[in-house]
């Protein structure tokens, strides 16, 4: 992320903030990387979901806003605060990718999302959070820390966030792109992380059944990374994100870091935050294990996200 300032006072800012602390009302333009004054041109959510991105497209809505095509069920009462923050993490998400260079072509294409809730009307509904053929479903209920923080202990998890299953279900539509656009792509993935055409169900199954195998934080990011090719990808590429996201960070904040690519200064960046927290008796914000193998896929994964150039 870069460190942004009041285009008023110079006083520095989020890119989600609607207004300074002087008064001056502000908008973020996403393809520019910049906050400027609020004028005419925000997102017609700003109010509803506290969107403070510039609209572009029919209907006044931003680029992030426009691809959520169905909204969820606002029957529960935190449903609506839920699903402004899940939208608050897709737009995190993009501006990353649109640094990138994803998404900026007149051919590239966006995905789809459908926003859901597991509540409605006082019952409980199963929603399967997943990415197809460009449609992204997402679970508004997983912005709710209390249940994201369960959810974590119950499936022993070391990170899960918001923002991490959006880029989680990104990498998903990423890898479909990359396939069709870049020819070397594919043979690269299969000889690194396995052949994505492999049976889904069956491996899924069994992963479910007799969970990841010893030793696999030898070669996986997480144990989900080892249920099948395309779960390797998506792991490793949602990490690989929040790590760039990291070193972006640090660089825009003048942090001397060691390292001589963006991977190595994230970890740095991670290693640093977990002992600031610890310091504070809180748990470590990166908790991931790099082993050499988990490396290799990372640097694999960065070097086809960062598509900078590129028809995607």
């Amino acid at each position: 992320m870069n460190v942004y300032s009041c285009p008023s006072c110079g006083a520095r800012l989020f890119p989600e903030v609607l207004a300074c602390a002087c008064g001056q009302a502000l908008m973020f333009d996403p393809r520019q990387d910049c906050v400027t004054p609020l004028d005419d041109r925000a997102c017609a959510h700003r109010a509803r979901l506290g969107c403070s991105w510039i609209a572009e497209g029919d209907g006044g809505l931003c680029l992030s806003c426009a691809t959520t095509q169905l909204e969820p069920h606002l029957s529960a009462d935190d449903a609506p605060a839920l699903w402004e923050k899940a939208e608050a993490a897709k737009r995190w998400a993009l501006v990353g990718l649109l640094r990138l260079g994803w998404f900026v072509g007149p051919d590239a294409p966006l995905p789809v999302f459908h926003m859901l809730s597991e509540k409605v009307d006082g019952a409980r509904q199963s929603v399967m959070m997943g990415h197809q053929d460009g449609l992204i479903t997402l679970n508004i209920m997983e912005a709710d820390p209390a249940r994201a923080q369960a959810r974590k202990q119950r499936f022993a998890e070391p990170l899960r966030t918001m923002v991490g299953h959006v880029r989680h279900e990104l990498a998903h539509f990423l890898f479909d792109r990359l396939a069709q656009t870049q020819p070397d792509f594919a043979p690269a993935f299969r000889a690194l992380m396995g052949d994505e055409r492999d049976d889904y169900a069956t491996a899924m199954a069994a992963y479910y059944e007799n969970g990841p195998a010893d030793g696999w934080q030898d070669t996986h990011i997480s144990a989900y990374a080892t249920a099948h090719p395309h779960e390797d990808w998506a792991e490793t590429a949602a990490n690989a994100l929040h790590l760039l996201d990291l070193s972006h960070s640090a660089q825009a904040l003048n942090l001397g870091l060691a390292g001589d690519s963006a991977l190595d200064q994230a970890q740095t960046v991670g290693v640093m935050l977990n002992h600031f927290c610890r310091s504070l008796g809180q748990p470590d914000p990166y908790p991931m294990i790099i082993s050499p193998g988990v490396h290799d896929k990372l640097s694999f994964a960065l070097g086809y996200l960062d598509c900078r150039g590129s028809a995607v």
